[in-house]
């Protein structure tokens, strides 16, 4: 969660569960129950994955930039990941 939202993302959108949730506009989460799925682009996608990236604990080799890269490298690629905020 960041700043009270909660958000999933990945490193591509060439994977079948976001084009599944950009046709569907919704999901559920076990437990939890059902929320609507809003694709979040540019400066605020950007700032959600400099928030994620050093929590992942890993290095995506999908992604065209370091995890600690500055905020506006991450911003130039905001297009080719995405971030999804659940509401």
């Amino acid at each position: 969660m960041i700043d009270g939202a909660r958000y999933v993302c990945t490193s591509t959108r060439k994977r079948d569960w976001v084009r599944n949730l950009l046709a569907a506009g919704s999901c559920a989460i076990r437990g939890e129950g059902r929320y609507t799925a809003v694709l979040v682009e540019g400066t605020a996608a950007a700032r959600v994955f400099a928030t994620y990236l050093p929590l992942a604990g890993y290095v995506d080799e999908a992604l065209p930039f370091a995890p600690d890269a500055p905020l506006a490298e991450i911003e130039r690629h905001s297009g080719e990941f995405a971030v999804f905020r659940l509401a």
